[in-house]
């Protein structure tokens, strides 16, 4: 995973099984994102469901930009 071996190479992680651990547990949702989660948001913003949404900036971080520490 090149996120994982980015964070050891910047000296942020020991290694690539506690660079993921550190990512998860900043993850409100508690997991790593999937391709599937990226898929599914690409075809609902094509869908006609989201015909009313327009030059919106999403986030697909699991929650992880509006992280708050206080908030598990």
């Amino acid at each position: 995973m090149q996120l994982a071996n980015d964070i050891v190479a910047a000296g942020l992680a020991p290694d690539a099984g506690a660079a993921v651990a550190s990512v998860v547990e900043q993850t409100p949702l508690g997991r790593l994102g999937e391709v599937g989660d990226m898929a599914d948001a690409a075809v609902f913003l094509c869908s006609n469901q989201a015909r009313f949404i327009t030059g919106a900036l999403r986030s697909l971080s699991g929650c992880r930009s509006s992280w708050c520490p206080y908030v598990r």
